[in-house]
């Protein structure tokens, strides 16, 4: 049994050994394999239209809060049945997760008029500085959408669909955890949209979450007048006071502060590089791939040549 399992190794010491020696018989085939694929995936590369990336550089805007003027009155104002503000909202969280969510991307898309540069584009002509549409997609000159939508039979892009691709292939968002910046990243083939794309979704989430808090701050204004009109306890009044101050205070931070939710610390640019396609990685993976296309090739060609490895 043992001189059995010493043969079997032998064998398959020897088998190996030939496999070995025919590769290297053929080293130079496999070169000019690795070679020859190498170029060829770099040359594809070049048929890959570039991308650029632009970013922007955002940290949470300081805001006032009157909830501290109010914790005083938070026994009384359970009692009557009033919520007071339990303290800051964290409105860098709630942007980022809004910056996210479908409604808002698929109403910037709309609202913003993206959707064509944004689902058509197949490139960006550096010497005209023009994005290039795709005709099979987006007819410039018939000003009609060629798309087969997986929602139904419309020929335009759907807004989930805007907004899948949305997700996937332009936008990013980063909030460094110690530092609290969020750094937000647009690609795009136009280096130009990618960083006008950046400016404008910026500007409208603070414009949407300043719309919400001054509705949020116009009812409770017009609820509180109404209860001072019923001429209320004194502690009550003064409480209700406390509360049109606090949300008066709301409105005028709302109008008088642009940036409202998030500042602008390193504003976007207009990017020179590209951030793909990535050549090297091509031609590296190229490599890999002739290696592996010539070693198969010096062994198919080798005559009688058996593979024994138990």
């Amino acid at each position: 049994m043992n001189n059995l399992n010493e043969n079997d190794y032998y064998q398959n010491e020897i088998d190996l050994l030939k496999i070995v020696s025919i590769f290297w018989i053929n080293k130079f085939k496999i070169i000019m394999s690795m070679l020859l694929v190498s170029c060829i995936s770099l040359l594809v590369s070049y048929f890959v239209p570039d991308k650029y990336e632009s970013s922007i550089l955002l940290v949470e805007a300081e805001s006032s809060s009157g909830s501290s003027q109010l914790s005083e009155f938070s026994g009384l104002a359970g009692i009557a049945g009033i919520p007071l503000p339990t303290g800051k909202t964290n409105n860098a969280e709630l942007g980022i997760e809004i910056f996210q969510s479908r409604k808002f991307t698929s109403d910037f898309i709309e609202r913003r008029n993206i959707l064509i540069p944004l689902f058509a584009s197949s490139g960006w002509n550096k010497s005209s500085r023009e994005l290039i549409i795709d005709n099979n997609i987006y007819n410039e000159s018939d000003k009609k959408w060629n798309w087969s939508s997986s929602y139904n039979n419309s020929k335009k892009p759907q807004r989930n669909e805007a907004y899948d691709y949305w997700t996937k292939e332009i936008f990013s968002i980063n909030k460094d955890k110690k530092t609290g910046f969020v750094r937000i990243s647009i690609k795009h083939y136009s280096p130009h949209l990618a960083s006008k794309w950046a400016e404008w979704i910026v500007e409208d989430l603070n414009n949407y979450i300043r719309e919400i808090d001054l509705k949020e701050a116009e009812l409770a204004l017009e609820f509180l007048n109404n209860e001072l009109l019923k001429d209320p306890p004194k502690e009550l009044k003064e409480l209700f006071y406390k509360l049109v101050q606090a949300n008066i205070e709301k409105k005028m931070l709302a109008y008088s502060q642009p940036e409202y939710v998030f500042k602008v610390v390193d504003p976007s640019y207009v990017p020179d590089r590209r951030i793909s396609p990535k050549r090297f990685i091509y031609a590296f993976i190229g490599l890999i791939i002739g290696m592996i296309i010539g070693l198969i090739l010096s062994v198919i060609t080798r005559k009688n040549i058996t593979l024994k490895i138990k």
